[in-house]
């Protein structure tokens, strides 16, 4: 990323890059964090990915949808924690309920549709109140 020779920021993966060229009088070279505490200009970015996180973000996928035997859900955490898995119909029944203990890191969950029928389902991850809800394609 590229701001030119202006001083400014910019939003990178793993937090926020200051980017200063030179010193602006208007912007300074100062780093403040969110209570106000000066930084020598080391400043670390806490990258732990909490449930909440999880759930409101797109480190989870399933893939491939539509799918007619096995999908792959993927997701990712810096933490290990317990899932509970739900196969769900639009109607609500449960037709498939699993609970998984994942590692920190990417994890690969297989899910067999093989029992389902053709239709629309809902995936439901649950862990320590929080939840997510993601659709899928079941076609044979």
């Amino acid at each position: 990323m590229s701001l030119g020779t202006e001083a400014g920021y910019g939003v990178i993966a793993n937090g926020v890059e200051l980017i200063s060229e030179f010193n602006n009088p208007n912007f300074g070279t100062s780093v403040t964090d969110v209570f106000g505490a000066e930084s020598d200009g080391e400043v670390e970015v806490d990258t732990t990915i909490t449930v909440e996180e999880l759930f409101n973000s797109t480190n989870i996928s399933i893939y491939p949808n539509p799918v007619s035997d096995k999908a792959t859900l993927k997701l990712t955490t810096n933490s290990a924690i317990s899932i509970n898995l739900n196969i769900v119909k639009v109607l609500g029944k449960t037709m498939q309920s699993s609970v998984y203990n994942i590692n920190s890191g990417n994890n690969n969950i297989k899910i067999d549709v093989n029992n389902l029928v053709n239709g629309i389902y809902f995936v439901q991850l649950t862990s320590e109140g929080r939840s997510s809800t993601q659709k899928i394609t079941v076609t044979k």
